[in-house]
C-alpha cells in the first residue's frame, strides 16, 4: 500500500512538472517580422516569407514580451505596447519612421525597447499632449542606437522620456521644442548615454537636453544646439550629473551658454568650450548653499564667452 501511494504520488508530480513546462512554453515569447517590400499585411508575420508589410499591423496582435524584427524600407508612426522589443536588422542608416510631419514618430509603452531606427519628420505639436515629438516614452524604456532629427514638440521635441528610462547610443540632430529640450526632455531618474545631441533649438530652455531630478548624462556629445532663455547645450535639475561629456558650441540669448544647472548638480570630467550667452558663456547655476550645491570636478573650461561672466556664473 505504501508503494502505491508513493508511486501515485510520483505520477502526480510527473503531470504537475508537464504542465509546468507546458505553460513555460506557452507564454515563451513569440517572434514576428516586418518587411516594407511585402505587398500587404496578410501574412502571419512569423518568418520572413510570411512577413507583414506595416509595423503596425504586427503590434496589434503582439503580447508583452514578444520580439518584433524590422527589414529594410520606411515605415509609418507606430505604437508600441508595454514590454515589447522593436527593433531594426540593418540599423537606422536603412530602417525609417516617418511621422509625415503631423504625428508623433514613435509611442512606447511601459519597459519597451526600440533599436535601430531613424525617426524624422514627426510632430506632436497636435496632438492633446505635446511633447515627444519623435519619441514618447514611458517608465522604464529603453531606446538604442536611433538617429532622432527632424521632429518637434512643444517639450521634448526629438524624445520625451519619463521616469527610469535610458537613451544609449542615439543621435538626436536638428529638432525643435518651442517650451524645453530641443533633442531629449528627461523627467526623472533617467540615463542618456553615449547620446550626440546637434543643432537642436527650444525656443525656452535647453536646446540639447533637459535632465530633470536624478538625471544623468554620460559621456555624451551635446554641441551647436539653441536655448533661447537658458541652457543653450543642457539644462539640468537637482540632483543630476553630467560626467564625461563635450559640451561645445551652444548658445544661450541669456543664461548658460553650455550648462544651466540648477540645485545639487555634479559636473565631473567634462569639456565645456566655446559656448555663448549674455551670463555664464560656459555654465549658469542656481543654488549656492549648502543643501542646494554644484560640484564640478576635473572639468576643462575653456573659450567661453558671454557679456557677464564668461566661464561661469553661480548664482
Amino acid at each position: 500500500m505504501a508503494t502505491g501511494r508513493k508511486s501515485g504520488i510520483g505520477r502526480r508530480c510527473v503531470m504537475i512538472m508537464v504542465l509546468a513546462l507546458l505553460g513555460a512554453a506557452s507564454a515563451e515569447a513569440t517572434n514576428y517580422f516586418v518587411s516594407a517590400s511585402m505587398p500587404d499585411d496578410f501574412g502571419d508575420g512569423l518568418s520572413w516569407s510570411t512577413a507583414k508589410k506595416s509595423i503596425g499591423a504586427v503590434l496589434e496582435v503582439v503580447v508583452s514580451g514578444d520580439n518584433v524584427s524590422v527589414s529594410n524600407g520606411t515605415y509609418a508612426s507606430i505604437s508600441v505596447p508595454p514590454t515589447v522589443t522593436v527593433h531594426s536588422v540593418s540599423g537606422p542608416a536603412f530602417t525609417v519612421i516617418d511621422g509625415g510631419t503631423t504625428n508623433r514618430g514613435v509611442s512606447l509603452g511601459e519597459g519597451a525597447f526600440f533599436s535601430g531606427f531613424s525617426v524624422t519628420n514627426a510632430s506632436a505639436t497636435n496632438s492633446s499632449e505635446a511633447v515627444g515629438g519623435g519619441v514618447w516614452a514611458d517608465h522604464a524604456v529603453t531606446i538604442s542606437n536611433c538617429y532622432v532629427a527632424g521632429c518637434s514638440a512643444e517639450k521634448g521635441g526629438g524624445i520625451y522620456m519619463s521616469g527610469f528610462g535610458v537613451t544609449v547610443d542615439t543621435q538626436c540632430h536638428g529638432n525643435y521644442a518651442a517650451d524645453e529640450g530641443g533633442g531629449v526632455y528627461a523627467v526623472s531618474n533617467c540615463v542618456v548615454q553615449r547620446v550626440v545631441a546637434s543643432d537642436n533649438t527650444s525656443d525656452n530652455v535647453a536646446g540639447g537636453f533637459w535632465l530633470g531630478p536624478d538625471c544623468r548624462a554620460d559621456a555624451c556629445t551635446v554641441s551647436g544646439n539653441l536655448g533661447s532663455q537658458r541652457g543653450g547645450g543642457l539644462y539640468v535639475e537637482g540632483g543630476g550629473e553630467v560626467s564625461d561629456c563635450i559640451v561645445e558650441d551652444n548658445q544661450s540669448y541669456f543664461r548658460g551658454g553650455g550648462i544651466a544647472a540648477r540645485n545639487a548638480v555634479t559636473v565631473r570630467r567634462s569639456r565645456i568650450r566655446n559656448n555663448r550667452a549674455w551670463v555664464g558663456g560656459g555654465m549658469f547655476a542656481d543654488g549656492g548653499s549648502s543643501a542646494n550645491h554644484l560640484e564640478i570636478m576635473s572639468c576643462a573650461v575653456s573659450g567661453n564667452t558671454a557679456v557677464h561672466a564668461g566661464a561661469m556664473h553661480l548664482d
